[in-house]
C-alpha cells in the first residue's frame, strides 16, 4: 500500500533544504537494501515481515515511495517558482 500524501508530506518537509546559494531544492532520500531482502526508506520497511515476506514487492514498494517523494519536490519547486 502507497504511503500516503500526509506522509510524504512529512517526509519531505524533514528532508528537504535550499541549494547552497539557494538557487533550488535537494532532498536527501536515504534507501537501504537489507541482506535479508527488506528495502527501507527513511529506515521505514517497505514491505511486512513475516512469513509472507515478499523481497520483489518490497523492492516496488521502495521505487514508488521515492518517485513519490521526487514529485513532491517537484511541487515544492514549482510553488517555489510561482512565488
Amino acid at each position: 500500500m502507497p504511503a500516503s500524501a500526509d506522509r510524504i508530506r512529512h517526509e519531505v518537509d524533514e528532508h528537504i533544504e535550499p541549494t547552497a546559494q539557494d538557487k533550488g531544492l535537494t532532498l536527501s532520500i536515504e534507501v537501504t537494501a537489507m541482506d535479508t531482502g527488506m528495502f527501507r526508506v527513511y529506515s521505514i520497511p517497505m514491505a511486512p515481515h513475516g512469513p509472507n515476506f515478499d523481497a520483489e514487492a518490497g523492492a516496488q514498494a521502495a521505487c514508488e515511495h521515492v518517485v513519490m517523494l521526487i514529485q513532491e519536490l517537484h511541487h515544492r519547486a514549482v510553488e517555489r517558482r510561482s512565488h
